[in-house]
């Protein structure tokens, strides 16, 4: 999984599974694109302008994608997980 932002929305797509050739292209979505290959699948949502980040940020602290390298590193409290 890999959470981003785009202003054109093939262009992204295209880019991407270019890149899985690339010497030159990122490792993290070359490694993506090779170690699923024949899996990845493409999703989006379209949010305002105004919220963009903070969707953004939610989705990436809430599923932790592997392959983003903007994750926010804080650790909680350590918590039980089962009984009193």
């Amino acid at each position: 999984m890999y959470v981003g932002e785009t202003k054109d929305l093939q262009r992204r797509f295209s880019e991407y599974l270019l890149e899985v050739d690339e010497e030159k292209g990122r490792p993290m979505i070359r490694k993506l694109l090779f170690m699923w290959k024949g899996f990845v699948k493409f999703y989006y949502i379209k949010v305002c302008q105004e919220r963009k980040e903070e969707v953004q940020d939610s989705m990436i602290n809430a599923f932790r994608p592997p392959y983003n390298i903007a994750m926010d590193a804080s650790v909680g409290q350590p918590q039980k997980a089962f009984g009193p």
